[in-house]
């Protein structure tokens, strides 16, 4: 199978569409640069993988590799001080306007719609929050998991060791 009929098995998803795992996992295993010379093609494949690996992802994971990026790790703490994961995660609605989100959030609010802008778009790059439409934002697995008090103190942990390595004099 070329790169024209992994792209027709990830566009499906894994759940909807019955895979052969091993030798889906193979031909990954196999593409060369050569066979990504469609530029178009290349970043379908790239968005596809990513967003299985993000459907892949146990909390324990997602926690785990935010916890070991450092910009993540501070971006993920500045969206929960801000209440944004919990906020995305609430059942009844199911997407956001930026406007919404910087209106319900303890940032400044000079500034807030267009910083809140900023972080859900950085966010966004690393499935911590999806990017619905232009300024429209919906919660991810990871936003849920982020949201729970239990697995978002992994974060705080992580961020609270950042600060004392970065800032203690020696």
């Amino acid at each position: 199978m070329g790169i024209e009929g992994i792209e027709g098995a990830l566009e499906y998803g894994l759940y909807a569409v019955s895979v052969d795992v091993p030798g889906l996992v193979k031909q990954l295993r196999t593409l060369k640069s050569s066979d990504l010379q469609d530029e178009a093609g290349r970043q379908s494949l790239f968005e596809a993988v990513r967003t299985i690996a993000a459907a892949l992802e146990t909390p324990g994971d997602a926690v785990n590799r935010i916890a070991q990026t450092s910009l993540q790790t501070i971006a993920a703490r500045t969206a929960s001080d801000l209440n944004l994961f919990e906020t995305l995660s609430k059942q009844d609605i199911s997407v956001f306007y930026t406007t919404q989100l910087a209106e319900t959030t303890k940032a400044e609010r000079n500034s807030s719609q267009y910083v809140i802008g900023r972080l859900l778009r950085y966010l966004a790059g690393f499935s911590m929050v999806e990017e619905i439409g232009e300024n429209q934002w919906a919660a991810t697995e990871i936003t849920k998991t982020l949201s729970m008090p239990g697995l978002r103190i992994g974060i705080y942990h992580k961020r609270g060791i950042l600060r004392m390595t970065a800032y203690k004099p020696y």
